[in-house]
């Protein structure tokens, strides 16, 4: 989760990662705030593409990025 902290302002805290509701809470809650209208970013096809993927034996999760701006995000 310290990775999307770059992109939620108070989001990461430096804390170990422990499954709860409390953790399932705020994971619905970076997703919510992932793909709002304010944090999206409509793509310019002109310019560069980044695409930063994280994923473990459980969940895959990435972003595609253009000029620092959250194009798009998906999670599974």
């Amino acid at each position: 989760m310290r990775y999307y902290g770059q992109f939620v302002k108070g989001f990461s805290k430096n804390v170990n990662f422990e499954r709860s509701e409390k953790c399932h809470q705020s994971l619905e809650k970076l997703k919510a705030m992932l793909i709002e209208a304010p944090i999206l970013t409509p793509p310019e096809s002109r310019k560069y593409f980044f695409v930063f993927s994280d994923s473990s034996l459980n969940d895959l999760g990435c972003v595609l990025m253009q000029e620092g701006k959250v194009i798009a995000h998906i999670s599974q």
